[in-house]
């Protein structure tokens, strides 16, 4: 092979390298945020100064915002992780505003207490009064519309917004959107076993699936009133009177977990959904591992007198209180054939991969649609 070819080869490997390169660039750049102003806001509740992100859209403002309200777990504002969500909201007009949960980023202790447990030493109730501070922040920033402040809340984020749905008339946030919410934490929590005992191989043995379930639900419990050291005794006493079965789950909660749990174990958002008068949407993936999106799509249906649950394929945007299942999708309105699991940290390499070069395309079609078209359609009605 002569020089000027093996240069002409050469010189092909580097341009066509580059084109991937610069296509690989713009794909990944879809994740970018598109915000025109972010603005760092912090606020202060129950001794703990929250820090947060305000991001604007185009224009001059003000702006409707919606506020980011996060599921389960020590969740900081999550601007990479919500970003082609935020990118939506943003593209419609609508400012967006997250923050890092108590004791996790940038929100830290006023006073710093060793028993301070941060974000697992919160009720649902408690986590509502930390909405309504940082909607109170914002109402007082003169990029912001006072009017348009709504809540956006992703799987346990529901449960807060249970219990923004029964605050006074005056404080009510002009809309509510839930993703992947569920009714009660005990429905919740024997539907995530059934579907882990399934992955595991065992959901085909009702049998087996009710031992499973049964010996859990004698287990000792956390309470409020029973100290960390005697839980763990009488789970050790329970375990050794009574064995578990295959499936079950017997690992101990940490101390923090035990604690949160215990607060929380009896959240159920049937009693907000039920007086809820603000605009309310609620959102799920029909292949959700974490949520019985059937049955609590229904619920929600019928507590909030909001029709039959809508399962096509369109958009809605008109109804003051709309329940929707999209097909084909899995707890966060990922595209469960690619995507599904239980747990954020069962995703593989593979799997984070293919969602940084399919951004938007990793969603169920529709769904980064929706929500911004119905925020809309509700704020107009104003």
């Amino acid at each position: 092979m002569d020089r000027v070819r093996r240069r002409s080869i050469w010189l092909g490997l580097a341009a066509l390298c580059l084109v991937l390169m610069v296509f690989l660039l713009q794909r990944l750049s879809a994740h970018d945020l598109k915000a025109q102003q972010q603005i760092g806001l912090n606020f202060s509740q129950d001794g703990y100064q929250l820090s947060g992100s305000l991001l604007l859209p185009e224009g001059p403002g003000p702006h409707p915002v919606v506020l980011f309200v996060h599921g389960d777990g020590p969740q900081d504002r999550g601007l990479d992780r919500y970003a082609l969500l935020m990118n939506a909201f943003l593209k419609a007009g609508i400012a967006c505003f997250s923050w890092d949960k108590p004791g996790t980023g940038l929100s830290l202790p006023l006073n710093k207490r060793r028993e301070d447990l941060g974000w697992q030493g919160q009720t649902m109730k408690q986590r509502a009064d930390e909405v309504a501070a940082a909607m109170a922040a914002l109402a007082q920033r003169p990029e912001v519309d006072a009017r348009g402040l709504g809540l956006l809340g992703f799987s346990q984020g529901a449960w807060v917004l249970a219990e923004a749905a029964q605050w006074p008339a005056a404080q009510q946030p002009a809309f509510l959107i839930t993703v992947g919410g569920a009714v009660d934490w005990a429905s919740q929590g024997e539907y995530y076993t059934r579907q882990r005992l399934r992955r595991e191989g065992l959901a085909t043995q009702e049998a087996a699936v009710q031992a499973v379930l049964a010996w859990q639900r004698a287990a000792p419990q956390p309470d409020p009133a029973l100290s960390y050291a005697d839980y763990a005794q009488a789970l050790a006493d329970y375990q050794a009177r009574k064995p578990p079965p295959a499936g079950a789950n017997t690992a101990r909660l940490s101390a923090e977990r035990y604690r949160f749990v215990a607060l929380n174990r009896g959240a159920d958002a049937s009693a907000g959904l039920h007086v809820a008068t603000a605009p309310f949407l609620a959102v799920w993936g029909a292949q959700d591992l974490n949520v019985d999106a059937a049955a609590a799509a229904q619920r929600y249906a019928q507590l909030l007198h909001a029709g039959p649950v809508d399962l096509s394929n369109q958009v809605l945007v008109q109804q003051h209180h709309a329940v929707k299942v999209f097909a084909g999708g899995d707890h966060q309105l990922l595209r469960a054939a690619h995507y599904q699991t239980q747990r954020p940290e069962d995703w593989t390499w593979a799997m984070s991969a293919r969602y940084l070069w399919e951004a938007e395309a990793a969603f169920v079609p529709g769904y980064l649609q929706l929500l911004p078209e119905w925020t809309l359609a509700q704020l107009r009605r104003r």
